[in-house]
Protein backbone atom coordinates (compact mmCIF):
# COMPACT_ATOMS: atom_id res chain seq x y z
CA UNK A 1 0.00 0.00 0.00
CA UNK A 2 1.15 3.52 -0.74
CA UNK A 3 0.38 6.38 1.62
CA UNK A 4 -1.27 8.49 -1.15
CA UNK A 5 -4.21 6.08 -1.33
CA UNK A 6 -5.44 7.12 2.13
CA UNK A 7 -7.06 10.26 0.67
CA UNK A 8 -9.14 8.12 -1.70
CA UNK A 9 -10.30 5.54 0.82
CA UNK A 10 -13.40 5.52 2.98
CA UNK A 11 -14.64 2.93 5.43
CA UNK A 12 -16.80 0.32 3.66
CA UNK A 13 -18.90 -0.01 6.84
CA UNK A 14 -19.68 3.62 7.72
CA UNK A 15 -18.12 5.77 4.97
CA UNK A 16 -15.78 7.69 7.31
CA UNK A 17 -12.21 8.67 6.51
CA UNK A 18 -9.29 6.58 7.73
CA UNK A 19 -6.24 7.32 9.80
CA UNK A 20 -3.14 5.26 9.07
CA UNK A 21 -0.85 3.46 11.46
CA UNK A 22 2.09 2.16 9.42
CA UNK A 23 4.33 -0.34 11.20
CA UNK A 24 6.62 -1.68 8.46
CA UNK A 25 7.79 0.02 5.26
CA UNK A 26 9.73 -1.09 2.19
CA UNK A 27 10.83 2.07 0.43
CA UNK A 28 7.66 4.08 -0.15
CA UNK A 29 5.37 1.08 0.25
CA UNK A 30 3.65 0.23 3.53
CA UNK A 31 3.85 -3.52 4.20
CA UNK A 32 2.29 -3.80 7.65
CA UNK A 33 -0.05 -1.64 9.72
CA UNK A 34 -3.71 -0.78 9.97
CA UNK A 35 -6.38 1.67 8.93
CA UNK A 36 -8.93 2.93 11.45
CA UNK A 37 -11.91 5.13 10.73
CA UNK A 38 -13.45 7.65 13.10
CA UNK A 39 -16.32 5.17 13.56
CA UNK A 40 -13.89 2.72 15.15
CA UNK A 41 -13.71 0.20 12.32
CA UNK A 42 -10.21 -1.20 11.91
CA UNK A 43 -8.66 -3.05 8.98
CA UNK A 44 -5.21 -4.53 8.63
CA UNK A 45 -2.47 -3.96 6.11
CA UNK A 46 -0.49 -7.18 5.74
CA UNK A 47 2.16 -8.15 3.21
CA UNK A 48 1.49 -4.85 1.41
CA UNK A 49 -2.24 -5.58 0.91
CA UNK A 50 -5.12 -3.72 2.57
CA UNK A 51 -7.52 -6.36 3.87
CA UNK A 52 -11.15 -5.31 4.24
CA UNK A 53 -12.04 -8.85 5.34
CA UNK A 54 -14.44 -9.69 2.54
CA UNK A 55 -15.61 -13.26 2.24
CA UNK A 56 -14.61 -15.10 -0.91
CA UNK A 57 -17.44 -16.58 -2.93
CA UNK A 58 -17.28 -20.21 -1.89
CA UNK A 59 -18.95 -21.55 -5.02
CA UNK A 60 -17.01 -19.45 -7.55
CA UNK A 61 -13.48 -18.55 -6.54
CA UNK A 62 -12.02 -19.94 -3.35
CA UNK A 63 -8.46 -18.97 -4.27
CA UNK A 64 -7.31 -19.25 -0.67
CA UNK A 65 -8.23 -22.94 -0.72
CA UNK A 66 -6.49 -23.54 -4.06
CA UNK A 67 -3.28 -22.01 -2.70
CA UNK A 68 -3.29 -24.43 0.21
CA UNK A 69 -3.14 -27.29 -2.32
CA UNK A 70 -0.70 -25.87 -4.90
CA UNK A 71 1.59 -22.91 -5.36
CA UNK A 72 0.73 -19.79 -7.36
CA UNK A 73 2.91 -20.53 -10.40
CA UNK A 74 1.72 -24.13 -10.66
CA UNK A 75 -1.91 -23.03 -10.49
CA UNK A 76 -1.23 -20.51 -13.28
CA UNK A 77 0.30 -23.28 -15.41
CA UNK A 78 -2.68 -25.58 -14.80
CA UNK A 79 -5.20 -22.88 -15.73
CA UNK A 80 -3.26 -21.87 -18.86
CA UNK A 81 -2.99 -25.53 -19.95
CA UNK A 82 -6.79 -25.89 -19.78
CA UNK A 83 -7.47 -22.85 -21.96
CA UNK A 84 -8.30 -23.43 -25.60
CA UNK A 85 -6.55 -21.43 -28.29
CA UNK A 86 -9.84 -19.60 -28.94
CA UNK A 87 -10.12 -18.61 -25.27
CA UNK A 88 -6.52 -17.41 -25.28
CA UNK A 89 -7.02 -15.30 -28.42
CA UNK A 90 -10.29 -13.78 -27.17
CA UNK A 91 -8.63 -12.92 -23.88
CA UNK A 92 -5.74 -11.22 -25.66
CA UNK A 93 -8.18 -9.22 -27.81
CA UNK A 94 -10.16 -8.13 -24.76
CA UNK A 95 -7.02 -7.07 -22.89
CA UNK A 96 -5.79 -5.17 -25.94
CA UNK A 97 -9.10 -3.28 -26.19
CA UNK A 98 -9.03 -2.40 -22.49
CA UNK A 99 -5.44 -1.16 -22.70
CA UNK A 100 -6.24 0.95 -25.76
CA UNK A 101 -9.08 2.63 -23.85
CA UNK A 102 -6.91 3.23 -20.77
CA UNK A 103 -4.10 4.75 -22.87
CA UNK A 104 -6.55 7.06 -24.67
CA UNK A 105 -7.71 8.56 -21.38
CA UNK A 106 -4.28 9.11 -19.78
CA UNK A 107 -5.70 8.57 -16.27
CA UNK A 108 -4.10 9.55 -12.98
CA UNK A 109 -5.81 6.70 -11.12
CA UNK A 110 -6.92 3.36 -12.57
CA UNK A 111 -9.01 0.79 -10.68
CA UNK A 112 -8.84 -2.86 -11.76
CA UNK A 113 -11.94 -4.47 -10.24
CA UNK A 114 -11.83 -8.22 -9.56
CA UNK A 115 -8.24 -8.37 -10.79
CA UNK A 116 -7.89 -12.02 -9.76
CA UNK A 117 -4.70 -13.67 -10.94
CA UNK A 118 -3.57 -10.44 -12.59
CA UNK A 119 -3.98 -11.29 -16.25
CA UNK A 120 -4.84 -7.65 -17.02
CA UNK A 121 -2.41 -6.26 -14.41
CA UNK A 122 0.49 -8.09 -16.07
CA UNK A 123 -0.17 -6.21 -19.31
CA UNK A 124 -1.35 -2.89 -17.85
CA UNK A 125 1.42 -2.10 -15.34
CA UNK A 126 4.20 -1.75 -17.95
CA UNK A 127 1.92 0.44 -20.13
CA UNK A 128 1.04 3.09 -17.54
CA UNK A 129 2.85 6.40 -17.36
CA UNK A 130 5.05 7.53 -14.50
CA UNK A 131 2.97 8.83 -11.62
CA UNK A 132 -0.10 6.76 -12.48
CA UNK A 133 -1.72 5.22 -9.44
CA UNK A 134 -3.19 1.75 -9.92
CA UNK A 135 -5.62 0.14 -7.50
CA UNK A 136 -5.96 -3.64 -7.81
CA UNK A 137 -9.09 -4.87 -6.01
CA UNK A 138 -10.19 -8.45 -5.50
CA UNK A 139 -12.09 -10.53 -2.93
CA UNK A 140 -9.08 -12.72 -2.23
CA UNK A 141 -6.35 -11.45 0.06
CA UNK A 142 -4.23 -14.48 -0.90
CA UNK A 143 -4.38 -13.87 -4.64
CA UNK A 144 -3.49 -10.19 -4.12
CA UNK A 145 -0.44 -10.91 -1.98
CA UNK A 146 0.86 -13.19 -4.75
CA UNK A 147 0.02 -10.62 -7.45
CA UNK A 148 1.90 -7.97 -5.47
CA UNK A 149 5.03 -10.12 -5.35
CA UNK A 150 4.71 -11.30 -8.95
CA UNK A 151 4.05 -7.92 -10.58
CA UNK A 152 5.89 -5.59 -8.22
CA UNK A 153 8.87 -5.08 -10.48
CA UNK A 154 7.13 -4.62 -13.85
CA UNK A 155 7.12 -0.81 -13.66
CA UNK A 156 8.51 0.76 -10.48
CA UNK A 157 7.16 4.18 -11.53
CA UNK A 158 3.56 2.97 -11.13
CA UNK A 159 2.33 2.66 -7.56
CA UNK A 160 0.00 -0.32 -7.24
CA UNK A 161 -2.16 -0.52 -4.14
CA UNK A 162 -3.70 -3.95 -3.57
CA UNK A 163 -7.06 -3.97 -1.78
CA UNK A 164 -8.88 -7.13 -0.68
CA UNK A 165 -12.52 -6.04 -0.73
CA UNK A 166 -15.96 -6.73 -2.13
CA UNK A 167 -16.46 -5.17 -5.58
CA UNK A 168 -20.05 -4.33 -4.62
CA UNK A 169 -18.83 -2.24 -1.68
CA UNK A 170 -15.58 -0.62 -2.78
CA UNK A 171 -13.86 1.37 -0.01
CA UNK A 172 -13.28 4.37 -2.30
CA UNK A 173 -14.62 7.91 -2.12
CA UNK A 174 -16.74 9.05 -5.06
CA UNK A 175 -14.83 10.72 -7.88
CA UNK A 176 -11.37 9.44 -6.89
CA UNK A 177 -10.84 7.06 -9.82
CA UNK A 178 -10.38 8.20 -13.42
CA UNK A 179 -10.81 4.82 -15.12
CA UNK A 180 -12.25 1.54 -13.83
CA UNK A 181 -11.59 -1.69 -15.71
CA UNK A 182 -12.30 -5.38 -15.22
CA UNK A 183 -11.24 -8.52 -17.05
CA UNK A 184 -13.11 -11.72 -16.18
CA UNK A 185 -14.49 -9.85 -13.15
Amino acid sequence: MYKEIIEKLCCPVCGQQFSLNAVKWEGEEILEGNLECSGGHRFRIAEGVIDFQSQEQQDMNSWSEYYKETDYEELDRQIEARMSETQRKKGELAISAILKEVRSREPGTVLDIACGRGMLLRKMIPELKQGTELIAADLSFDVLKYDRLKYGKLNPDVHVTYIACDATNLPLKAGTVDVAVSFYG
